[in-house]
């Protein structure tokens, strides 16, 4: 029942820009509040909005969370300010919406939300792109396949003798005395029908050509018998219509047998545009030279850019010791109350290096006892590992508190673990601690086929006031092989030093501004 209102009547304190008229419950002073906001004096948007303004007539703004992409379904926004979500760790954008770049296919029922990207590294555009629905990956020319790692039907791979190739008996010859050869005995396996012989001092020559497409260097390789016993020599110009001539003299090893030897010219390569080249070899020695072929290899083919391969497996258990993969980490909550599930299991089993309490069919209760507890109001998290390939459910209660929780037991065979913390209706469910004991337990929901399993390492009891989503974000700690991480190449902070040209100044590695000399 309600009084009315006498002098003696204290004012309603609701002047707070979530007050309904700033009117409150006559009895209890309980402020009425506009309709998306809560709290004793309408202060705090309620679960699943943000931005508390007077000017809002419903107080605040939905936050708009996507449940598929949302760290453990919360409906709640990262902050009441901004509105911004909290995401799965492969997913993004202020509402959770889409996946981060480099993985694809959000999915509720995915721990990170997405799957990363796998690209072959030499037939994909970019090995961190993929579509962002199914995965498909953007190929290079005349590759396919969802991973770009099939040529296509009708091209093939070209080999070491298939780029820029030219048989030295097509070449033009500048003397009749320059004969050919095909005698398999002195040159063992030419190819073409046959090869030059260039001899007895006459300075002979032999020019070949190139169609040269893409501006870059080129390694000149030449495949040749020298006969004899002493080494020899060449002299080889590289010539094209407006272009500066590019010679060079080759050292040739004697060789009875066939072999390769690369022309360098003083810096190393030869730098040609796109056109029509020719190469002339010229020959002055008293042995006989016999030359089969000459390539042109692309600065590509030796001195490839640098390949940048996507690393798409998250580290899992059973996996070859020598994957690379990704590991991810929790932040540590040893500092609040827990309890490792071993000591109330009957029946605990070894996984992954350690013992934990197995919950199936059979044995799908767990319950562990907290003593000396502060009073306070706490959030339940498990740390859990779930071979099942469908989400699950724990149902988590605390003695003295009526309402219940779920977790969501998402299926992780990561070799980090998992954790969730309890929640209702999309927000995380606080269970208020009166005394200083409190017994929490676990059941795994059952499933038509039975086939329900989870295994639990340890519980925790996290004050709500304490509790953040980081605490069951999975966050990358590095690439690792072998089970250890691998060391980066990049100097340390404290190493790093840079200018800034235009003022004067520069930045030591702890950020201290000097001015310089």
């Amino acid at each position: 029942a309600t009084r009315p209102p006498t002098d003696s009547c204290d004012p309603c304190p609701c002047t707070g820009p979530g007050s309904l008229d700033g009117s409150c419950d006559i009895a209890t002073g309980r402020c009425v509040c506009k309709r998306n906001v809560e709290g004793f004096l309408c202060d705090r948007c309620k679960p699943g909005y943000f931005g508390l303004a007077a000017s809002n007539p419903d107080g605040c703004d939905p936050c708009g969370c996507n449940v598929d992409g949302s760290l453990v379904g919360l409906r709640e926004c990262g902050t009441h300010t901004t509105g911004a979500c909290a995401c799965k760790p492969l997913v993004t954008s202020p509402t959770c919406g889409r996946c981060v770049g480099g993985a694809f296919g959000l999915d509720g029922e995915k721990l990170f939300g997405c799957d990363l990207c796998v690209c072959d590294v030499g037939g994909s555009v970019d090995p961190f792109d993929c579509h962002p629905n199914r995965g498909k990956c953007q190929c290079r020319e005349n590759l396919e396949g969802k991973k770009c790692d099939r040529i296509a039907t009708g091209f093939y791979l070209p080999s070491f003798h298939t780029t820029l190739f030219a048989e030295a008996e097509e070449g033009t010859l500048f003397s009749s005395r320059t004969p050919f050869g095909f005698d398999s005995a002195l040159f063992p396996g030419f190819s073409g029908f046959g090869y030059v012989i260039l001899k007895n001092a006459s300075q002979e020559s032999i020019t070949m050509s190139f169609t040269i497409t893409k501006p870059m260097k080129y390694r000149a390789v030449i495949y040749y018998v020298l006969e004899g016993s002493q080494d020899g020599s060449i002299r080889a110009y590289f010539n094209s219509p407006g272009e500066e001539e590019q010679a060079v003299a080759i050292p040739l090893a004697r060789s009875d047998s066939p072999r390769y030897s690369t022309l360098l010219d003083g810096n190393g390569d030869f730098s040609l545009t796109p056109g029509e080249w020719s190469l002339t070899i010229e020959y002055g020695g008293n042995s006989r030279l016999l030359i089969d072929r000459l390539l042109l290899q692309p600065e590509a083919y030796y001195f490839p850019t640098r390949l940048v391969a996507n690393v798409p497996d998250i580290c899992r258990l059973n996996q070859p010791q020598d994957t690379l993969c990704r590991r991810y980490s929790y932040p540590s909550a040893s500092e609040h109350p827990n309890q490792a599930a071993i000591y109330a299991s009957s029946r605990p089993v070894p996984f992954n290096g350690r013992l934990v309490a197995q919950l199936n069919a059979d044995n799908p209760q767990l319950s562990l006892l907290f003593t000396g507890i502060p009073a306070d109001t706490y959030a339940v998290v498990v740390s859990y590992s779930s071979p099942h390939d469908d989400v699950q459910t724990f149902r988590a209660e605390v003695s003295g508190v009526d309402t219940p929780g779920e977790i969501a037991v998402y299926p992780c065979t990561f070799s980090f673990g998992c954790r969730h913390v309890a929640m209702d209706r999309g927000e995380v469910l606080g269970y208020e601690v009166s005394t200083g004991t409190a017994t929490v337990t676990l059941t795994l929901a059952s499933r038509a086929d039975d086939t329900q399993i989870a295994y639990v390492d340890s519980v925790y009891l996290i004050p709500i006031s304490d509790f953040y989503p980081a605490i069951v974000t999975p966050t990358f700690e590095c690439y690792s092989s072998n089970s250890t991480c691998l060391r980066t190449r990049f100097e340390s902070r404290n190493s790093a030093r840079f200018s800034v040209a235009d003022d004067g100044y520069s930045f030591d590695g702890d950020g201290e501004r000097q001015q310089l000399p």
